[in-house]
């Protein structure tokens, strides 16, 4: 991996770790939780930055009548991280969440 890919999966997994922990507090069934993510390099004023980072988990939850739920606390970890709040890079969620069939 190179440094610009390790950069964008702490972010990545600093928000998936907010959100599985709050969805265990509030006892939310995630069944799978799988995420990608990308980073957009710029060169600006003579040097590159990452000034975008995607992510875009796709989490399967277990029970339907959590989804809403789900959908707040996902933002509330994207707002909230970290990792996150310490860079100047833009982050864009884009989830994907869907109810288990079993």
């Amino acid at each position: 991996m190179s440094p610009e890919e390790i950069f964008v999966a702490s972010i990545a997994t600093c928000v998936m770790a907010t959100f599985i922990n709050v969805c265990s507090r509030n006892k939310i069934g995630i069944a799978s939780y799988n995420s990608k993510a990308e980073g957009v390099m710029e060169h600006i004023e003579g040097n590159y930055r990452i000034t975008k980072i995607f992510l875009r988990p796709q989490i399967i939850i277990k029970d339907p009548e959590q989804k809403e739920e789900c959908e707040r606390i996902l933002e509330d970890a994207h707002q909230t991280c970290p990792v996150g709040k310490s860079v100047v890079s833009q982050i864009i969620l884009e989830p994907e969440l869907s109810v288990s069939k079993a």
